[in-house]
């Protein structure tokens, strides 16, 4: 039943231009998310995208491990940044999830069986002090002290269907990367075959790429899961991994 879901990074050309989609509103935890960006350093200007959310004020971030999967195991050909502010950040993979064979290839667009899929990560300042062009867009190098970030807050528990949710994450579709909300409600709660508490929603408008990593909201504004696949079939459906794994990425 699950060979239908999809992971949700996007992959291209930093120059690229793409159809634009609808800016997002203001809302709370918009200073708390970043965006990532996994370049490959022999191709310039290509990389992959995903979102990733501040748990830490020192500069300590959440995303799926697919989205740091380039840095975490060919870090001669990767180079991984964080988009914040207009200023871009290094960004040193603490740990991640073993993938196995879903992602040996690289490949971001494939079927994936839903399992633990998370790291975390540690933002540093910029590595050269030069800007990068990012879907035309400039972000400039942040050098000295890191800022202290806005960290989110955990739910104190998993969510449960029929439950209000809201989204927040970057869509790399646009120019410049545009942070969007997508309101849902929860479809359901699964153990995935490892073990790993699933949350499924239904979006009010399609899952696009770029939100891989993208923390999912209650009304009261915790983090009860992260994006983490879309759907090949259902286009508004996406699923993502509860708080509760969340809590401790580096198991």
């Amino acid at each position: 039943m699950w060979c239908g879901w999809v992971v949700g990074v996007a992959l291209g050309i930093c120059s690229a231009r793409w159809p634009p989609v609808s800016q997002a509103q203001p809302s709370p935890g918009a200073n708390s998310i970043v965006a990532l960006l996994d370049l490959a350093a022999q191709s310039a200007g290509k990389g992959v995208f995903g979102s990733g959310f501040v748990i830490s004020s020192d500069g300590v971030v959440l995303t799926n491990a697919h989205v740091v999967l380039g840095a975490q195991r060919d870090p001669d050909h990767y180079r991984l940044v964080a988009l914040w502010r207009a200023e871009w950040f290094s960004a040193s993979v603490v740990c991640a999830s073993s993938l196995g064979a879903d992602s040996a290839a690289l490949d971001y667009t494939q079927m994936v069986n839903p399992r633990r899929d998370v790291a975390e990560v540690r933002l540093g300042p910029a590595f050269v002090e030069r800007s990068i062009e990012v879907l035309g867009q400039r972000w400039r190098p942040h050098t000295g002290p890191l800022p202290r970030f806005a960290a989110l807050a955990f739910a104190g528990r998993d969510p449960a269907a029929g439950q209000q949710v809201e989204t927040r994450g970057y869509v790399f579709g646009a120019a410049p990367p545009t942070l969007t909300m997508k309101r849902g409600r929860v479809l359901r709660l699964f153990n995935a075959s490892d073990g790993t508490p699933v949350v499924t929603v239904r979006y009010t408008t399609p899952v696009e790429h770029g939100q891989s990593g993208a923390p999912i909201f209650d009304a009261s504004g915790d983090v009860v899961a992260m994006q983490t696949w879309g759907s090949a079939s259902m286009p508004d459906d996406g699923a993502g991994i509860a708080q509760s794994v969340l809590r401790t990425p580096c198991l």
